[in-house]
């Protein structure tokens, strides 16, 4: 009896306690009712909903802002770098924030004519950031407009491996040929070509039949005294429907004169008459001693061709060998093809024995076959287009 006793005096207790929690909740949080009646939750426990709504920075990202724009105000631009390579090797969108500062600063200073804050900045930048075609192109024009315009075509240059589509690749070799040719005039007016020799040969290079930089590129030379490489330049300039005359005329001026005769049999000079005209011109050749074939003259190929006709005759008649396959590059472009040596090939007095010729048919009107660089490399030769005459001379 004593144990049913306890039981129901600590229900008791255990009742009334709770009754006591319970009025005390409803004081300290009444339920409110709607105008119809029924009951809902205190706007506390109601759950908001989720927006987009850019959030202000922390006072943390704020002050790495200012700690960054104030860097480029003070010329601590490693500072201003390593806050934002931190920030971009980390992945943070913070330094979206930070790019859009240093084109704000970038844009204030062009305002101010300041190129040289410009440069200073970009310069170090770019070193990381090497890919970065926009940085790139303001720095570019940063230099073209401060008078560097040697700078600026290097930093152009940098560029092109980064560009993809083609319209910006032309636009972009546009803008490289018009800075170009205003360089050029400027240091050939002050006869300071001697300093553009090492950025042409770049240019010529990367560019080869770009004609205006191997008549640059010869200037330069000539204006270092380097007259073979000059020569060079200029005689395969010879056919350039632009630069053609000029490059012959400055050639009269810098050939060697020929030895006499007795003196130097080796050394004899021969003048071949030419067909043709407007940079198209045809020499006759002679392969195997005994086929006669008309060549257009072409400072762009590598190889001296010949038809399938002719080298399948030669073949068959022991006088060709077919050795190989060799990139032809002509200046039509360049294409695989096979390549035959010829143990004759006469052109005006010249003979020569093992000569590698390739295979190509030619679709141009009185021609069958191209006179290439394998065998004019071997002469100073001067295409003459008053007289219509081609003048070898050995090297």
């Amino acid at each position: 009896m004593l144990a049913v006793f306890r039981l129901l005096i600590l229900s008791l207790v255990l009742f009334s306690s709770g009754a006591i929690i319970g009025w005390w909740f409803h004081l300290r949080y009444p339920v409110p009712l709607t105008t119809s009646g029924s009951h809902e939750l205190p706007k506390r426990f109601t759950v908001e909903p989720f927006t987009l709504e850019p959030q202000p920075f922390s006072s943390d990202v704020s002050i790495e802002l200012q700690e960054f724009n104030q860097a480029l105000n003070e010329g601590r631009t490693e500072d201003a770098l390593t806050l934002y390579q931190q920030h971009e090797r980390s992945g943070s969108p913070l330094v979206q924030q930070l790019r859009t500062i240093l084109l704000n600063k970038i844009q204030l200073w062009q305002n101010q004519k300041n190129h040289d804050a410009i440069t200073a900045v970009l310069e170090q930048f770019i070193q990381y950031y090497y890919q970065d075609t926009e940085l790139l192109n303001i720095l570019a024009a940063a230099y073209e407009t401060s008078g560097q315009t040697d700078k600026a075509i290097e930093t152009l240059l940098a560029t092109r491996p980064y560009v993809d589509d083609k319209e910006s690749i032309q636009s972009l070799e546009s803008k490289i040929h018009n800075l170009a040719k205003s360089l050029f005039e400027r240091h050939q007016k002050n006869q300071t070509l001697v300093h553009l020799v090492s950025l042409l040969q770049k240019l010529a290079y990367l560019e080869p039949d770009y004609s205006f930089y191997r008549f640059a590129l010869a200037s330069a030379y000539i204006a270092v005294g380097d007259i073979d490489n000059a020569i060079r330049e200029l005689e395969i300039l010879q056919l350039d429907p632009e630069y053609g005359k000029q490059a012959s005329r400055l050639l009269v001026t810098l050939l060697p004169p020929p030895l006499p005769v007795e003196d130097e049999p080796d050394s004899r000079v021969t003048s071949i008459p030419l067909t043709g005209s407007g940079g198209h011109y045809i020499v006759n050749s002679v392969a195997g001693d005994q086929y006669a074939v008309n060549l257009l003259i072409d400072t762009g190929s590598t190889f001296t061709t010949l038809p399938s006709r002719v080298l399948k005759e030669l073949r068959r008649n022991n006088k060709a060998t077919r050795i190989a396959h060799a990139e032809l590059n002509t200046a039509n472009g360049s294409r695989m093809t096979p390549i035959y040596r010829l143990k004759e090939f006469q052109v005006g007095d010249y003979m020569f024995e093992d000569l590698d010729v390739a295979e190509l048919e030619l679709n141009t009107p009185g021609a069958e076959g191209l006179l290439g660089m394998n065998v004019l490399e071997k002469f100073h030769f001067f295409i003459d287009q008053n007289l219509h005459t081609l003048t070898l001379t050995p090297r």
